[in-house]
């Protein structure tokens, strides 16, 4: 009997889902480049540690989003193309609408308030509907979202108005049509720095 195990990394709604069988290797999935400090750093770095500490896994990483696009994820794992996956929730599109408090604005100071917040509503119980079936292996946030405008200043909520913004998940798109503004979905990878 295969055994289904999704742990759940959320950066502001991040996932990692493990799906383990009988073999040994397990495919590590992310959309986040391969020398993106995610994928480089963090996913390899607990590969790395699984590989050397298991003795009977080998975690393989596959970056770049070469298993899946960001929305699809989750789907890769459930579908068995992947064993694991780290991704962000809000990518999904309304799955996991208990997590998605955290991206409220104000809610948190830090990444580090917002996942020890996340994690609390997890372990008090408060996600169990919507992680039902799942094997949560961690909960994480990232700092709260920050506005980058190549000219036009945003200081006030009205200067949202008329505006097309890059919006990483439905809540933040909610908020920003309530100020005014057009969301556009773009994953992260898919934007560029000029």
């Amino acid at each position: 009997m295969k055994k289904k195990l999704i742990g759940l990394v959320i950066g502001l709604f991040s996932i990692s889902i493990v799906s383990a069988s009988a073999a040994t290797e397990l495919k590590l999935a992310t959309f986040e480049p391969p020398k993106a400090f995610i994928a480089s750093k963090i996913l390899a770095g607990w590969a790395k540690k699984v590989n050397q500490c298991s003795g009977t896994l080998n975690v393989k990483m596959y970056a770049g989003g070469v298993l899946g696009s960001p929305p699809k994820q989750y789907d890769i794992v459930t579908s068995g193309v992947a064993d694991i996956s780290w991704t962000v929730l809000g990518y999904i599109g309304g799955q996991f609408p208990l997590s998605s408090v955290i991206e409220l604005p104000f809610l948190t100071k830090s990444s580090k308030a917002g996942t020890t917040a996340l994690n609390t509503l997890f372990n008090e119980g408060f996600l169990d509907k919507e992680m039902a079936g799942i094997k949560v292996i961690g909960l994480h946030s990232n700092p709260g979202y920050q506005i980058h405008m190549k000219e036009k200043k945003v200081v006030r909520p009205a200067d949202f108005k008329g505006m097309k913004m890059r919006v990483p998940s439905k809540i933040a798109g909610t908020i920003l049509k309530t100020l005014g503004a057009t969301g556009v979905k773009v994953p992260a990878p898919g934007t560029s720095e000029h």
